[in-house]
């Protein structure tokens, strides 16, 4: 729209994140610590949060001199991707400087099969993939979105069904747009449709939990 003010907070939050937030060299290369009080932590959902502005702007902007950072966040965040294509809740810099830990967060399947812990770091992997960087993104989130999606409806909730329905969406929707192929259209068709049935007369969406699982 060329509002530039909304590019300068654009340009002033992502430089927090990536000038201020992330390790730049060491076994953690690339890692967006968590806040400036759990400095050693890494929630993969929130990096992926703090830095799809930066992969939207690569991919349907002029280019974004950050996409590189963007990218190496990535990059670590694979790094300590379970063999299913799916991550832990967090992991910590004590972890990656341990090889034999390290070697176990790569090898086992030991990721949370859960959309809300994994939903936005696939979409992120997808949207970076989709602009250009490493075609491997696009194949771990594909493998793990399609081990959640194996388990679904029952996934590990964080918080409420609803949540992990929303959570879905976005990176469903991604992916089909990746790979145009006609099981992840029906993923996000049945994701959606699930989420539909418990839309509120309000338009909002019940926050809802079918057999309290959450």
């Amino acid at each position: 729209t060329g509002n530039k003010d909304g590019l300068a907070v654009y340009e002033n939050t992502a430089a927090f994140v990536f000038d201020c937030m992330q390790i730049k060299e060491g076994p953690c290369a690339g890692m967006v610590r968590w806040t400036e009080n759990a400095w050693e932590s890494c929630y993969q959902d929130d990096v992926a949060r703090a830095i799809l502005p930066t992969l939207l702007y690569q991919n349907f902007g002029e280019g974004c001199k950050y996409f590189k950072n963007a990218v190496d966040a990535l990059a670590f965040l694979v790094k300590t991707t379970g063999a299913d294509g799916l991550r832990v809740a967090r992991t910590e810099c004590s972890q990656v400087y341990s090889e034999a830990e390290l070697k176990r967060l790569q090898r086992s399947g030991v990721g949370i099969p859960s959309a809300h812990f994994n939903g936005y770091y696939h979409a992120a992997l997808l949207l970076a993939a989709r602009a250009g960087a490493n075609e491997e993104f696009a194949k771990v989130a594909e493998k793990g979105l399609s081990n959640i999606m194996a388990l679904y409806p029952n996934t590990k909730r964080e918080t409420s069904e609803t949540e992990e329905l929303c959570r879905l969406i976005f990176p469903l929707a991604v992916l089909y747009e990746y790979t145009g192929k006609s099981e992840h259209y029906q993923w996000l068709l049945r994701v959606t449709n699930d989420l539909k049935r418990l839309q509120h007369p309000s338009l909002g969406y019940a926050e809802w939990d079918s057999g309290y699982q959450a």
